[in-house]
Parts: C-alpha cells; structure tokens; sequence
C-alpha cells in the first residue's frame, strides 16, 4: 500500500510539472473561475507539490525518485537555499558526492550563510571523508545556532573522522541530549557507541547501544555493530580503523625525530561503521 501511495504521488507529481509547464509563458497571470491567480502563486503551488513529493519518496526509500524531485526544484531556483540544502543532502544520500560537493560548497561560503546550510555542507565533506573541510562547516554552524543537535552531531562525525574520538563523544553526547523526540535517534546512538568503543570504553558502547529501539532495529549497520561489540571487552580494540564513510580516505602515518614510524593508535575494527544520515 505504502509502495502504491508513494508512486501515486510522484506521478501526480509529475503531472503538475507537466501542467506547469503547459500553463503559459512565465510572468503571464492565469485567468481561474474564481478570479486570476499569479505566475507567483502558481510557481509556489508547484514547488510545495513537488517537495511534498520529493519528501514522501525519500520517506519511502525512493532515492532516486526524491532525488529527481529535488533536482526539478533546484533548477528552477538554485538561489532558494533549502533547494540547495536538500538537493545537496539528496546527492549525498545518492552517493553522488562529486556533484553534492559542487552544489553546496560555494553558498555555504556566502557571508549570509545560514546554520543548516553550513550543517549540510558538513554532512557533504564527511561523506566524502575530507574530515578537515567537514569540521571547518560544521564548527561554523555552531557558531551561528548552539543548540542544533545536527551541528554537533555534524562535527562529531569530522572528529571522529579526525581520529579524536573523545571529543568526539562529547559532541555525540550533546546530540543526543538535544536530539527531538520526533526523530530516530539509531544514527547518534551507534555513532555514540562508536566514538565510546573506539576509546576502550566498550562496556559503556554496548549500554549505549543498548538504548536504541524501533527504527534501529531495523538498521543493518547498527545490527552488525551491535554483533562486533558483543565479541569485545574494555581495552580489548583490534589495531584497524573505524570504516569511513568513503572508502579513500587514506590513513595518515606521523614519523618521530628518530625517523622510526610511531606506532598507530588501537581502533576499532574497520567493519563497525557511523551512521551518516
């Protein structure tokens, strides 16, 4: 049934774009039986019909289908910064990382940018695994609203990309004390539990852990996290790194004044991975 409404929706969808673009040449009022409406007005109608769409597919697991929704809307007005916010989080969540980089990166430099731009443009270069950007939006973000738990939970995921992992926790944590009731709260809690593990502290990991329900449970990269931490004890972390997002970031290696590489710091296995929503 969900599957039906879903298609339902986006061919009503696309039959307004059709009816949009049949209803004249812009800047010419269209004459309805109760009066005239306005290229304005008709435009905005369009645009909510659309993003309503674009929400409801993504709701429903249709990524491609939202993501073209979100394309239609950002081309038709790629100034409008929440066309460019949630086309760029649908590139991301696309796995078009290249093209999300490009249509983010430039406004969320602007001297107005806005703290959910600056957020997004955040959770872009995390998926990307260029950490050090990441960080840089997402500090920015916070700077303009301190109590926005995707800010922090933004800059958790640089830090932890960062190797700083408790920092990174008490990003994670601040998250999850702001995070709404309204939302599912899998992605912080397992990258919670991440940031813990990745510091020893693997009992606290699995009663973290231990806090999601519902949508979690249905999570396959929380279920398999969940398994790796029930195979480990406290200060028992395997020499690898926590899987990024991306799969090129390259591992980062200091050398001492004696010439002789240190060794690098214990981690979690590379199968346990974050959550980027």
């Amino acid at each position: 049934m969900a599957s039906r409404k879903l298609q339902f929706l986006c061919l009503s969808a696309a039959a307004l774009l059709l009816a949009g673009c049949a209803g004249g040449m812009p800047g010419k009022a269209t004459a309805t039986s109760g009066g005239r409406s306005t290229p304005k007005a008709d435009s905005q109608k369009l645009a909510s019909a659309i993003a309503s769409a674009a929400q409801d597919a993504a709701a429903g697991g249709m990524t491609q289908e939202s993501l073209m929704f979100q394309e239609k809307l950002y081309r038709q007005d790629p100034r409008n910064p929440d066309n460019i916010i949630n086309y760029a989080r649908g590139l991301r969540r696309a796995g078009k990382l290249e093209d999300a980089k490009l249509v983010i990166r430039t406004p969320a430099k602007a001297k107005r940018v806005t703290a959910p731009m600056l957020t997004e443009a955040a959770m872009v270069f995390v998926s990307a695994g260029e950490y050090e950007e990441a960080l840089d939006f997402a500090q920015k973000s916070l700077e303009k609203d301190g109590k926005s738990p995707d800010a922090h939970h933004a800059l958790a995921l640089a830090l932890s990309g960062l190797d700083k992992n408790a920092d990174a926790q008490l990003q994670f944590q601040k998250a999850l004390e702001l995070w709404p009731d309204t939302r599912d709260t899998t992605p912080v809690i397992n990258n919670l539990a991440m940031s813990l593990a990745a510091q020893g502290k693997v009992k606290e990991a699995k009663n973290v852990m231990a806090l999601a329900t519902g949508e979690a449970l249905r999570s396959p990269v929380y279920l398999n996290n969940r398994a790796m931490l029930n195979t480990l004890k406290d200060r028992e972390i395997a020499a690898e790194k926590i899987a990024p997002p991306a799969e090129t970031v390259k591992q980062v290696t200091s050398v001492s004044p004696n010439r002789e590489k240190t060794k690098p710091a214990r981690k979690m296995p590379g199968r346990m991975k974050p959550i980027v929503e």
